[in-house]
């Protein structure tokens, strides 16, 4: 579906509010449409850019001008999860393993308690197993519990045909003193099951930064690694203005750490420096860039006994909800693994007041008040959801 917009009459490559008639539609997509006119408009989804066609090429609408503008404070809704991270170094350390190996030949097809493991109560991160079968075609299986204060808490299965080791891991997160793992084979059939890999992690992963949870975290090996840091890809090109960060632990909160920015994940704009923060929530701010990957760098313990992460999101969610009031894509998304909803006609017509309030300005205009039209279009937005519910 298309967005209304002014027909625009270009001159070289820059774009002039003051020159736009009347309204027409803009198409959007992942790639240029073919046979374009001069003067059209096109929104490229993937970038989170507007751009228009000169006559010979597409040319991207001036970006929001570095160094120069802030988003409006996000609310609790406009957080959005990254893609995916990475990070210096992930803390593992062996809460309790038995890597002897031992056998069952379960007859009736029956579990069979092999191993039991007791441990202090902690966090599981990380569980390693592994089974084989005696002959090739003949099911071996392995089950292992995690238990806390005699309740089962986790539980997973694997089976295999083959002779060879199969292993396994796997991240559980959950809170356990006690593992069991049992061994299963094929019902009816005299045959083995083998195990001789049982291991119980406290594992910190760079993940657990992005999983939803605060319960989990990341933290580097050793926990104040000189330098540590923690990357995360939002997954492409966007305007982002803030990120917030939840530290789980007071006495594992830097002294001092930078935010850094990239488009590439290789050339890196420090956004933010000398940053620290307390125990939970915080948000830092700073000037709208196009961004893609974000990267929180340890500069200074202090007194801090390293550093955990239990959270990180983005901010970039005005120029989505924009998107999505005026008909381009799948409507305003309000959480990040939730569901859109698309606002009626009635009230994306309301949103364009505010919006030709800044397309009928002057290019200077733009430039330098553009910052009022942002929060005067947040504003709006909000209220319309106030009313709509959305």
């Amino acid at each position: 579906m298309g967005i209304r917009h002014k027909t625009v009459k270009s001159s070289g490559d820059k774009l002039y509010a003051s020159d736009w008639n009347e309204p027409h539609e803009i198409e959007s997509g992942a790639s240029f449409p073919s046979n374009p006119s001069e003067g059209d408009l096109f929104y490229r989804s993937d970038e989170h850019r507007i751009y228009y066609y000169n006559g010979s090429e597409w040319k991207p609408v001036a970006d929001i001008p570095t160094g120069h503008v802030k988003l409006p404070e996000p609310s609790t809704s406009d957080w959005i999860t990254p893609d995916s991270v990475e990070a210096s170094s992930e803390y593992d350390s062996v809460l309790a393993s038995d890597n002897t190996e031992v056998y069952k030949s379960t007859t009736q097809g029956e579990w069979e308690l092999a191993k039991t493991l007791s441990f202090s109560e902690n966090m599981v991160g990380k569980l390693r197993y592994n089974v084989k079968s005696s002959a090739s075609g003949y099911e071996a299986s392995v089950k292992v519990e995690l238990l806390k204060n005699g309740s089962v808490v986790y539980t997973t299965e694997k089976t295999t045909e083959s002779t060879a080791y199969q292993e396994y891991t796997e991240y559980p997160n959950v809170e356990a003193d006690e593992a069991k793992l049992y061994l299963k084979t094929q019902y009816g059939v005299g045959m083995r099951a083998y195990n001789s890999l049982f291991e119980i992690h406290e594992h910190r992963r760079d993940d657990n930064a992005i999983d939803e949870n605060t319960a989990t975290y990341w933290m580097p090996n050793p926990a104040n690694q000189t330098g540590a840091w923690l990357k995360m890809d939002t997954g492409s090109l966007q305007i982002i203005g803030a990120i917030r960060i939840h530290f789980p632990d007071a006495s594992y909160i830097p002294e001092s750490f930078k935010i850094e920015g990239s488009e590439d994940g290789t050339t890196w704009e420090t956004l933010l420096t000398g940053q620290t923060g307390s125990e939970g929530w915080n948000t830092y701010t700073f000037n709208a860039r196009y961004l893609r990957y974000l990267r929180i760098t340890v500069e200074n313990y202090g007194t801090a006994n390293g550093i955990k992460i239990a959270e990180t999101d983005y901010y970039s969610r005005i120029t989505e909800r924009v998107a999505a009031l005026h008909g381009h894509g799948s409507g305003v998304v309000r959480f990040r693994r939730g569901h859109g909803e698309r606002l009626s006609d009635d009230v994306r017509r309301e949103v364009l007041e505010a919006l030709n309030e800044f397309r009928q300005a002057s290019a200077q205009e733009r430039f330098t008040k553009l910052e009022m039209y942002l929060l005067l279009l947040e504003k709006r937005i909000r209220m319309l959801e106030d009313l709509t519910g959305v």
